[in-house]
């Protein structure tokens, strides 16, 4: 598992040791709560607090300051007690990157840019098909990717195929695997 918690702070904190102390403290306590032991470990790095720590499962994590968003950020990458993560989870962490203005929103090779007014109100994940739903002042936007849509542009092409997805809904934009679209009920987005 991938999490990513964050607080927004004007002024970047004068401890971040102190936060990731505070924050393995809390992971502790819980575990205690499940009548079970959590160790761990944390240090001061170049990139911000690093920590690990191990009870049932493990996990590995980094806390930072992002001056961009002016946020204190946890990336936290957890597994089970026979995983291996630490490399894989300081690989992650290091090719995590903030926006401001238009962002893009990634999964599984997914990508959508939006303006940052857009929030991600509820997503859905099914097999050959990946669903994000946006909302933004009287705009609602959906984006999907249909990993199948090289099979079923073999039968039609993509215009046709995404209006008959959408009924008369306004299409946004469109390419292979990808439809970008507007409710018909809803206002259409601006440029």
């Amino acid at each position: 598992m991938l999490q990513i918690r964050w607080e927004s702070c004007k002024n970047q904190p004068s401890d971040l040791l102190a936060r990731a102390q505070k924050y393995l403290m809390g992971l502790q306590q819980a575990a205690k709560r499940r009548k079970q032991s959590l160790t761990h470990t944390s240090h001061e790095s170049p990139e911000g607090v690093e920590f690990k720590w191990n009870a049932e499962a493990k996990g590995a994590g980094r806390l930072l300051y992002d001056a961009t968003t002016s946020r204190v950020l946890i990336l936290e990458r957890s597994g089970g007690k026979g995983s291996s993560i630490v490399t894989e989870a300081h690989r992650i962490f290091d090719s995590f990157r903030s926006y401001v203005g238009e962002i893009p929103w990634c999964i599984l090779g997914f990508e959508v840019r939006l303006p940052d007014d857009f929030q991600l109100e509820k997503f859905k994940f099914l097999t050959g098909r990946a669903t994000l739903h946006f909302k933004a002042k009287g705009i609602d936007l959906t984006a999907e990717r249909w990993s199948l849509a090289d099979a079923i542009l073999k039968k039609h092409d993509i215009a046709s195929w995404a209006k008959g997805l959408i009924g008369n809904g306004e299409v946004l934009a469109m390419e292979e695997g990808l439809v970008l679209r507007i409710p018909p009920k809803l206002p259409a987005a601006r440029a």
